[in-house]
């Protein structure tokens, strides 16, 4: 009776009171799942400026700006970044991992070789103070079973997703809350977000390619996508196009491109977040399509 009651009181709510309510409820969850509110991060800095490395090809050329600027640099990595020669050499602060095949016991066989690889390389290779950031839905066992490295921290932050097209001040205090920030669809975007948070002066994107649409094609028969995966640490390869983990449901070009949609709006939302702060944002990727932010070119000679 009293549960059929507050259902019947829910239904009379506006729809996006229900929202905060029902994003209320998730965050309360995962707090008592060892989530952290993500305003509570202690932040390792040595600098005013930091650089957010993003994995896309155009960071093959990015590297020799990055090696130049090292010194008056923090760093953001994400993903399998640490497969590069340059992890050592810049001693990220912060570490960030979005996808769900990092954290998911669904996980494809071919995603757990392949983080089994980077978590194995983290662990060894780190010899210095660094974080590693994941969503609330991480399964953080998965990343702590296999690094065992004292000097690094998993964090999983407790953040709701979002979705807005322009920016304004109730944004602003929703995001200032720690209970909402942008969409988890792009780790670059939560690289940048935690730079802006960290309250870093000036925040310098590399690697920000962001034209993963344009490596799309679809099966004249079949209707199926196909994707050209380019990194700048790998080699292209081209493969059916599925969602993570389980590389099972497969793609529609409707949605594809929705998220790559509201992954340049969550940018320009970022962008205006970070002027309110006094945070400045620069992209400095030899090739992006982000239009977000002014660019910036540092000279290597």
């Amino acid at each position: 009776m009293i549960k059929r009651a507050l259902n019947t009181a829910y239904e009379f709510f506006p729809f996006s009171f229900k929202t905060y309510l029902r994003d209320l409820y998730f965050y309360v969850r995962s707090s008592f799942n060892g989530a952290k509110n993500i305003k509570s991060i202690q932040f390792i800095k040595e600098h005013s400026e930091v650089c957010v490395l993003g994995n896309g090809p155009s960071l093959k050329k990015d590297k020799a700006v990055i090696k130049k600027i090292m010194h008056k640099q923090d760093f953001v990595c994400v993903n399998n970044f640490c497969d590069d020669e340059l992890y050592t050499t810049l001693k990220p602060k912060l570490y960030v991992f979005l996808d769900g095949y990092f954290f998911s016991e669904k996980a494809h066989p071919d995603w757990v070789t392949r983080r089994n690889k980077t978590f194995g390389t983290i662990d060894k290779s780190t010899t210095w103070p660094m974080k590693i950031i994941v969503p609330q839905s991480a399964k953080t066992s998965i990343l702590s079973d296999a690094i065992k490295n004292h000097n690094i921290e998993i964090i999983k932050v407790n953040t709701q997703s979002l979705y807005t097209k322009r920016y304004n001040r109730l944004i602003g205090r929703l995001f200032d809350t720690g209970l909402y920030g942008p969409p988890q669809i792009n780790v670059l975007i939560y690289g940048v977000y935690l730079s802006v948070l960290a309250n870093y002066k000036k925040v310098h994107i590399f690697g920000a390619d962001l034209s993963f649409h344009n490596d799309i094609n679809v099966d004249q028969s079949t209707n199926d996508l196909y994707m050209v995966f380019r990194h700048f640490n790998e080699k292209d390869k081209i493969e059916p196009l599925r969602k993570n983990p389980a590389k099972i449901e497969k793609w529609t070009m409707g949605e594809l491109l929705d998220l790559s949609a509201n992954t340049f709006y969550a940018h320009e939302t970022l962008y205006s977040y970070a002027a309110s702060k006094g945070v400045k944002i620069y992209n400095c990727s030899d090739f992006s399509l982000i239009d977000a932010y002014p660019r910036k070119t540092f000279t290597c000679h």
